[in-house]
This record gives structure tokens, C-alpha cells and sequence, in this order.
């Protein structure tokens, strides 16, 4: 299976979230770093929803680019 940025021809975020804390990063199609977040993880359903969300808009807005400009997603999970 093939994830890269450059394989699917766009920007990709991955996101490890955690009980305490969500770190997200922003590739780009050639696998560079292009920003990286680290968020506190807020408890609850909606409240790792949010941060999530939170760690995306973050990543694509100190990139400056748009959020249509992302492929994917990919998430980590304990459990």
C-alpha cells in the first residue's frame, strides 16, 4: 500500500492523537515536512473531534494553502 504525498499527487496530513496530547503533520507531494502541530487533546468524543479539526486547520493554515489542496488524512489511535 503506497501513502506517500507523491504517489497520490497532493498535500496529506497525519495525526497521532493521544489522551494527552494530538501531533499532526503536513506533507507534501514530494514527503517534506512542510508544518507540524502539536495541540493539547481535549476529552471525550466530540472533544478529540474538535481537536483533530483543530490540528488540520492549523496545519493548512501555516502552510497558507486551502483545505481542498489535501488528499488524505491519516489517523492513529490508542486502542
Amino acid at each position: 500500500m503506497t501513502t506517500s504525498g507523491e504517489a497520490i499527487g497532493g498535500l496529506v496530513v497525519g495525526l497521532d492523537i493521544g489522551g494527552t496530547k494530538t501531533s499532526g503533520v503536513l506533507l507534501g507531494p514530494d514527503d517534506a515536512v512542510l508544518g507540524a502541530v502539536r495541540l493539547p487533546t481535549v476529552r471525550g468524543a466530540d472533544g478529540v473531534v474538535a481537536t483533530a479539526a483543530a490540528a488540520v486547520r492549523a496545519l493548512v493554515h501555516d502552510a497558507a494553502t486551502a483545505p481542498d489542496a489535501l488528499v488524505g488524512v491519516g489517523i492513529g489511535v490508542p486502542g
